[in-house]
């Protein structure tokens, strides 16, 4: 008797613990997924219309890059590849919601934040070698 209780017990934890796991992953993404909204609402001034409609895409690429990165682990040129493709899909999906220009806006932005990135890194690592 107590054996069947300590199993059920360990199955039910198992299965909390497997829920908050799914749970913790689609938080995360959403997570990232206000946040990019809410830079990108200040750097394009998006319409109220316009961050419904992009929350849902950025949501749909944020899910799609954790699968992504669970099914390409160690290959770095799949993961390459799979980025590329839903980079572009993203971008053509934007498209729809956003004009160019705005779409430009973002893609300059996130350059210059990519470029700063590096360059605390850099100065990082100098700093750290000297």
């Amino acid at each position: 008797m107590k054996t069947k209780i300590t199993y059920v017990l360990s199955c039910i934890m198992m299965l909390g613990i497997f829920a908050t796991k799914v749970n913790a992953q689609e938080s995360a993404a959403e997570a990232r997924t206000t946040k990019i909204l809410s830079e990108m609402t200040k750097v394009c001034n998006l319409t109220a219309d316009q961050q419904t409609k992009m929350q849902s895409i950025i949501l749909e690429n944020q899910k799609q890059k954790e699968a992504d990165w669970q099914a390409h682990k160690g290959d770095k040129d799949a993961l390459k590849a799979a980025a590329k493709a839903r980079n572009e899909k993203t971008k053509q999906e934007a498209l729809t919601v956003v004009s160019q220009d705005q779409l430009d806006k973002w893609v300059t932005y996130k350059k210059q934040q990519r470029q700063a990135m590096m360059q605390k890194r850099e100065a990082a690592e100098n700093h750290s070698n000297q």
